[in-house]
C-alpha cells in the first residue's frame, strides 16, 4: 500500500511583509488568508 502525503501549511519568518507578500502573490500565485494585528498569513 503506498502512503501519499501532503502539505498542509507552512510558516515563514520575513523581514519585509509588503515586499514578500507581493513576491508570493505575483510570481507564486498564492492567495492572502488573513491580515489581522500582529498575525500575517499568506
Amino acid at each position: 500500500m503506498r502512503h501519499t502525503y501532503s502539505l498542509d501549511h507552512f510558516a515563514l519568518l520575513v523581514r519585509d511583509l509588503s515586499r514578500s507578500v507581493a513576491f508570493y502573490t505575483e510570481n507564486l500565485s498564492f492567495e492572502p488568508i488573513e491580515r489581522t494585528g500582529s498575525a500575517n498569513v499568506v
